[in-house]
């Protein structure tokens, strides 16, 4: 992984791996997918990592937040959803129509703006001596890139 990917796994403090490591333990050892962490796809030596790496696992879905990965997908021949389903990390980035999670921005920023006004009129300055933070959870968007399989309703 390079530095820009490294700068994301650590902002979100690895949660996105930490689950889909969760869920790997879950399957025996000789389903398990791993991870492929691409930086940017707009090198060839990345897309021909992607290739070998959906070549050998062949996964039924994709999560990202690489707003490029579908149509990646569909110049290497995949079908999206058809062959494969695509889920963002983040709907906001990618193109109209994408399935994934709405990382809810505007409530986040609103949030944030009150929280700072709230330490203005406290008279808080400075470092906080405690680190906490807020979790604004973020919304499904169906869109359509990922396919609906009903065993997934049960």
């Amino acid at each position: 992984s390079s530095g820009s990917c490294r700068w994301r796994c650590e902002r979100v403090r690895h949660r996105w791996d930490a689950a889909h490591g969760i869920e790997q333990k879950k399957h025996p050892a000789s389903e398990r997918i791993p991870t492929l962490i691409i930086d940017s796809l707009k090198t060839e030596t990345n897309q021909a990592r992607l290739a070998r790496w959906l070549t050998k696992y062949c996964p039924d879905a994709i999560i990202s937040k690489s707003h490029d990965i579908a149509k990646h997908l569909t110049k290497l021949g995949w079908k999206v959803p058809g062959d494969i389903s695509y889920a963002s990390l983040n709907v906001d980035d990618e193109p109209p129509g994408t399935s994934g999670i709405d990382q809810n921005r505007t409530y986040l920023g609103t949030f944030a703006m009150n929280l700072l006004h709230s330490l203005i009129l406290q008279n808080q300055m400075g470092e906080h001596p405690l680190i906490h933070g807020t979790l604004v959870e973020g919304t499904w968007r169906k869109g359509n890139t990922v396919l609906h399989r009903p065993a997934w309703d049960l």
